[in-house]
């Protein structure tokens, strides 16, 4: 808030200034009063529009302004567990954007506490380059986003997102990168491996070397992301990647995710995998999906789908050969049309199963995955990093995303009549769906919520 400040002649008023001095006293008690803290509750009053509801069991998270030297807080609520984003300012009034009120899908996110100086004060444009529209590419992106205001910029005024999708097509993500480099924008954050491809190479093209963050990219080293390839022989090795990119890796637990699924139904054989040859990503849990599921007895059968439009025909094929479950792991294509292996499943009892956390949502009986709101903050937390000059490209390795997250659906388990187990239930109460969103709304700028609703 701006004060006025009039300049005055030292001593007392004289006798025709008297009712203007006293007018201008109430005035400013009056905006004082309305400026403070509430006598009654001793705490912020709540910003309007504001608060998120989780997808973990009914917290809220709610972001707050502080008057008068009080805290100004932006609340995550993740799995019942707060983050925390604080902004104080001595006694001026103290704003929170309300994009930072953010609720993720079942984990918790990293704590971050700025003050006034916790920026140079520049204003920084960020162009982010997703690769298609689905939710775990959706909530990686708003992670991203969070990872600038937990750092105490303000969308809008201190920092500019620039968001383009090219939605699964490689000459558009190349021309959107082009208009990047064309706008000098202050950074690039790619999400997944075709936007990363892309603007890599738009770069490298041109000689740029505006500061460059991949994530949601399951093996970037098979990507040609990081790492160095020799022929056939592709060294993963995470310090060696270009002097102007680094990111996060975020490569599903598949082995775990088929865990889940002989879980369920301790009885199973044969496994219905759709899968993207032409996707780097799509390649890499494929072939971690071959690997893990022989040792497990189990027999992968699978069908390619190279875009959503061939998804229906891929799951169809499937059931046809009398697949004891679906499973899809992260394949861009597929899981942006999984309305359609959903509507398969359903037509012949066929239980399916995901590696993104969110396709429980959207009618998978379970999936077990990576918290892609947390992947995206991690990307976005090194942006901020060489942005405000507390590190490097260059000293920043590969990072890989860990923390997971498992999410069910009851009413898909009943219309894939499939009963899920009490255990698995009771891991899951954080991330319980029991009814279909199909497709799931994306989150609003700064983040939404995932409407999981706690089972009874």
């Amino acid at each position: 808030m701006k004060s006025a400040h009039t300049k005055t002649r030292a001593g007392l008023p004289g006798k025709g200034a008297v009712l203007p001095w006293l007018s201008l006293v109430l005035a400013l008690s009056l905006l004082l009063s309305a400026c403070g803290p509430t006598p009654d509750t001793g705490g912020p009053t709540p910003l309007a529009g504001a608060t998120a509801t989780t997808a973990t069991g009914g917290t809220e998270a709610t972001a707050t302004t502080a008057t008068g030297g009080t805290q100004a807080t932006a609340t995550t609520a993740t799995g019942g567990t707060e983050a925390t984003a604080t902004t104080a300012t001595g006694g001026a009034t103290a704003t929170t954007a309300t994009s930072a009120a953010t609720a993720t899908m079942g984990t918790s996110a990293a704590t971050a506490t700025t003050g006034t100086g916790a920026t140079t004060g520049k204003h920084y444009t960020i162009g982010i380059l997703q690769t298609a529209t689905h939710p775990a590419l959706d909530f990686t992106r708003e992670g991203a986003k969070q990872a600038f205001i937990q750092a105490g910029m303000v969308e809008g005024q201190t920092v500019t997102f620039d968001l383009r999708n090219a939605e699964l097509d490689a000459p558009t993500a190349a021309k959107m990168a082009d208009t990047f480099i064309a706008n000098k924008v202050d950074a690039i954050i790619s999400i997944g491996s075709l936007a990363s491809q892309a603007a890599l190479a738009e770069e490298q093209k041109q000689g740029s070397t505006i500061p460059l963050f991949f994530t949601a990219v399951a093996d970037p080293y098979v990507a040609k992301l990081a790492g160095k390839q020799e022929g056939d022989t592709i060294t993963a090795d995470p310090k060696i990647h270009p002097a102007f990119e680094t990111g996060v890796q975020a490569f599903p637990p598949v082995e775990d995710g088929l865990k889940i699924i002989k879980e369920v139904k301790p009885d199973v054989k044969t496994v219905g995998l759709l899968w993207n040859p032409n996707e780097p990503n799509s390649k890499a849990t494929t072939d971690e999906a071959r690997k893990v599921a022989d040792k497990m007895g189990l027999t992968i059968i699978d069908r390619t789908a190279t875009k959503p439009a061939e998804t229906l025909d891929a799951a169809q094929a499937l059931a046809r050969y009398n697949v004891d479950v679906f499973f899809v792991s992260t394949t861009n294509s597929v899981v942006n049309g999984l309305d359609s292996v959903v509507r398969v499943a359903q037509e012949n009892k066929i239980p399916l199963f995901g590696n993104d956390p969110l396709s429980a949502s959207r009618g998978a009986v379970a999936a077990l995955g990576l918290d892609y709101t947390q992947n995206g903050l991690e990307a976005g937390q090194q942006a901020v990093q060489v942005l405000t000059g507390k590190a490097t490209i260059q000293s920043l390795d590969i990072q890989m995303t860990t923390k997971q997250a498992l999410c069910i659906n009851t009413q898909a388990a009943q219309l894939q009549s499939v009963d899920l187990p009490a255990g698995l239930k009771d891991r899951a109460k954080g991330c319980t769906y029991t009814e279909i969103k199909n497709p799931l709304p994306a989150p609003a700028a700064g983040g939404a919520a995932a409407t999981a609703t706690k089972a009874p």
